[in-house]
C-alpha cells in the first residue's frame, strides 16, 4: 500500500514539475522548453479516412455524356431533393434519365449487395453487373422502365446510385445504362 502511495505521489510531483517548467505563453510556445529541431524523418501521415460527404447526382454525369450515350439532340439538367437527384430532360423537356444518390449508414441497410438488391427489388428482371463498384444490378420492368443501380462501401456508410431511364428511353438497352453507370462510378468521390 505504501509503495502505491509513493508511486502516485511521485507521478503527481513529476506532472506538477513538468507543467511548471514548460508552461505555455499566449503565443502557444512552451517557455523553458528546448528549441524544437526539425525531425530527421518525415512524420507518418495518418491513414486516409473514407470520403463521407453528401454526393450530388448532377456531379456524376454531365448533360453531354447523357446526350451522347442516349443519342439525344439536346439534354438539360436540374437538381431535386437537395441535390441528391439529377433529372435529365431531352427534347420538349421530356424526362429521359434520373440519377439518384443515397448515402446511408451500413448498419441500417447492410452492405452494398443488399442495397442494390433492395433498390432493384420491385423490377420484373434483375441481372448482376460484374466489375462495377462494390455491387451493381441492371433492372427492367414494363411499368418502371430500366436502369442500373450500384453501391460502394465508404467506411461505415454505403453510397448508392440509381440511374433510371425514363420517357422515350424507358426501355434503354442494358449496355447503354451500364456505360452511364460506369461513367457515374468513375465520378463518385
Amino acid at each position: 500500500m505504501r509503495i502505491r502511495w509513493w508511486g502516485c505521489a511521485l507521478a503527481a510531483g513529476c506532472t506538477w514539475l513538468a507543467s511548471g517548467c514548460f508552461a505555455s505563453g499566449s503565443d502557444g510556445r512552451a517557455h523553458g522548453a528546448p528549441a524544437a529541431s526539425a525531425p530527421s524523418t518525415p512524420p507518418i501521415a495518418p491513414p486516409a479516412s473514407p470520403v463521407t460527404g453528401p454526393v450530388e447526382g448532377c456531379a456524376l454525369l454531365t448533360a453531354e455524356q447523357v446526350r451522347d450515350t442516349l443519342g439525344a439532340t439536346r439534354v438539360t439538367t436540374y437538381a431535386e431533393d437537395n441535390g441528391r437527384t439529377c433529372v435529365f430532360l431531352g427534347a420538349d423537356d421530356v424526362r429521359v434519365l434520373t440519377v439518384r444518390v443515397g448515402d446511408l449508414p451500413r448498419a441500417l441497410l447492410g452492405g452494398p449487395e443488399q442495397v442494390v438488391l433492395l433498390a432493384a427489388s420491385p423490377a420484373e428482371l434483375t441481372e448482376p453487373v460484374p466489375g462495377l463498384a462494390d455491387a451493381a444490378v441492371f433492372y427492367s420492368d414494363r411499368r418502371r422502365g430500366s436502369g442500373v443501380t450500384f453501391a460502394r462501401g465508404r467506411g461505415e456508410r454505403v453510397t448508392s446510385v440509381d440511374i433510371e431511364a425514363s420517357g422515350p428511353n424507358a426501355q434503354s438497352p442494358r449496355d447503354t445504362l451500364v456505360h452511364l453507370a460506369r461513367l457515374a462510378n468513375a465520378a463518385l468521390p
